[in-house]
């Protein structure tokens, strides 16, 4: 079963990226190497096992689209807020004006109670109010926010691996305290029940907090990116991207990454050790090679 690491980055423009390292037995030493060559710095990791639900991606219907966005806005105890997004939603399951959520479903009437078991990151504290839950069209590059965390709380990331029926890919996070794995389980079938997109894939496990100034050169937006190319044994190609990259592993050119430079190195040989390419499950076993990509969503 492959493991896959969930990073987030910010850089020194506050901006934020997701980025994932898919592996046998674990990412860490690959990862220690990416982040010496970036200005951003990391936020969040977290590491688990790819979980499969054993469900399928249905036919398309209305808004079959991960890019159309349920938001949910909800709050702690101390009307302390955050947002949370739910791909694709279901036609039936909203009011007549087509946008908000129907509260007299069973549907949104469950997943409202279950959304306790999540906590608010800023606080910490548990989700005890559903604001509202209204549909965001084209909303394909809306996230959560990963520079909030409290650092003095312990967390637990479930991230969810959602497919549409166009064979879109959506990836959404639950977090809650150590232990509630079973209460983050119903929260995400209360989700999935909401919505037109598959939950196919997911991983939990313990997520870690960082708060490191992030570093300027020349790329310094996280949606610069240094994108290395592998391949396994049969040339089945994976992509490893590192957001604002720094300067000094590129050729003069300032574009083509320099496989010589000491980090870049470092980096491939142990990328040869840990990574595998995500479609076939095989090592990688081949650099095909790098280069500067800007304005990149992964």
């Amino acid at each position: 079963m492959p493991q896959v690491a969930i990073v987030t980055w910010i850089d020194t423009g506050s901006r934020e990226h997701m980025t994932t390292l898919w592996s046998t037995s674990g990412a860490g030493d690959t990862l220690d190497l990416l982040r010496i060559m970036s200005n951003a710095t990391v936020t969040t990791i977290s590491e688990g096992d790819l979980t499969a639900t054993g469900a399928t991606v249905g036919a398309p219907t209305a808004w079959a689209e991960t890019a159309d966005m349920m938001v949910l806005s909800v709050e702690d105890a101390f009307h302390v807020r955050q947002h949370l997004f739910i791909p694709s939603p279901t036609l039936s399951l909203l009011q007549a004006d087509r946008i908000n959520a129907d509260p007299a479903t069973t549907e949104w009437t469950n997943l409202e109670a279950d959304l306790s078991s999540l906590s608010i990151p800023y606080s910490g504290l548990p989700i005890v109010t559903l604001l509202s839950a209204t549909v965001a069209f084209q909303a394909s590059r809306i996230s959560e926010t990963y520079n909030n965390f409290n650092a003095d709380a312990d967390w637990l990331r479930r991230t969810l691996f959602w497919r549409d029926a166009l064979g879109d890919l959506y990836l959404s996070h639950l977090c809650g305290p150590p232990g509630a794995s079973p209460d983050l389980a119903g929260v995400m079938a209360d989700m999935q029940a909401v919505s037109t997109a598959t939950v196919t894939h997911y991983v939990e496990s313990a997520m870690s907090i960082f708060s490191d100034t992030p570093t300027t050169d020349l790329y310094n937006s996280v949606f610069d990116v240094a994108a290395f190319v592998f391949a396994d044994e049969d040339g089945t190609e994976t992509t490893v991207y590192l957001p604002a990259p720094s300067v000094a592993i590129f050729l003069g050119d300032l574009k083509t990454i320099n496989m010589d430079q000491a980090n870049v190195s470092d980096f491939i040989d142990q990328a040869f050790n840990d990574l595998i390419v995500p479609s076939s499950g095989k090592p990688v076993v081949n650099y095909v090679g790098g280069e500067l990509r800007r304005n990149v969503i992964e």
